[in-house]
Parts: C-alpha cells; structure tokens; sequence
C-alpha cells in the first residue's frame, strides 16, 4: 500500500506527528511519503490512502492545507480512503482545558474532513487528533502511542 501524507506546520509539531505516520506505515511495510504543503509542487500526489494535516490555529486549519484541500484532484482520490489529522492544544491545567476545548474541538481536522467531503472524496469519520500541551508544543506523551493505534486500525480496514 502507498500512503500519501500531507501537512503543514507551524512550530514542527504537526510536522513530527506526519514523520511518525510514515514510520509506522513503513515499518508495517508498507511504503509512505511526505508533502511538505510549504512546499507542494501543486500536483495531485497519488497512492492508496492520503493523510491530510494541519495545526489547528484559531479553530481553523492553514492556509496551505486548505488549498491543498481544496485542489486535490477528486478524479484521483474519489474512491480511495481519505483521513484529516490535526494537532490541538490540550493543556495540562484542567481548569484551561475547558476554554482551550472551544478552540480545538472544530479545528483543523474537523474542517479539512469536512472541506474534502463536499469535494465528494471518500473521507473517514474517524480523524486522527493528536494533542499538543502548550501553545507551542511539545506533544503529549502518548502521541506516539495514539499514532501507531491510528494505523493499526486504518491497516485492518484496507
């Protein structure tokens, strides 16, 4: 299987949970490949599965992946799985847990799934969600963990 991720990063924490999905893809063996959207040459990547991912900032993706989103070709990825990720800020204080909730629970992810989806592509209801702790990271301990979960699961569906 092929995997596709691309993301966009802000302060590198979005760009380390891509590397991660790529790592455990290729150790499961399979083969994956990365499109920094900073730097996307504007052409449809093609494989068998496509990640899409973005920090959430302000309750909204980036502007890189939505564009990416936006002219993906849906001619190439109408019938092959689709899944939005994102990174959100979680942090550990739980009385900030609460108001920080309102900024991430329709951030990044939710949107790029729901952008790709009126597009007509075959995205998962199932986003891959992975918390930062401070504005700026780092991630939470259990991201790699959450990641290789993730997979695991997307793997068993294909």
């Amino acid at each position: 299987m092929r995997v596709i991720i691309a993301f966009d990063s802000v302060y590198g924490n979005t760009k380390m949970v891509a590397n991660e999905i790529a790592v455990v893809f290729r150790e499961m063996g399979h083969e994956s490949k990365l499109i920094d959207l900073k730097q996307w040459d504007k052409k449809t990547p093609a494989g068998d599965v496509l990640f899409v991912g973005s920090p959430t900032r302000m309750v909204m993706m980036t502007r890189s992946a939505k564009r990416f989103a936006k002219k993906l070709d849906e001619k190439i990825w109408k019938d092959k799985p689709v899944y939005a990720f994102d990174t959100i800020m979680v942090p550990t204080d739980p009385e900030k847990q609460e108001k920080a909730a309102a900024y991430s629970d329709n951030g990044a992810a939710p949107k790029l799934k729901a952008l790709m989806t009126r597009r007509g592509l075959m995205v998962h209801d199932k986003m891959l969600r992975v918390p930062v702790t401070g504005l700026k990271g780092p991630l939470a301990d259990t991201w790699k963990d959450q990641i290789k979960a993730f997979v695991a699961e997307v793997v068993s569906k294909k």
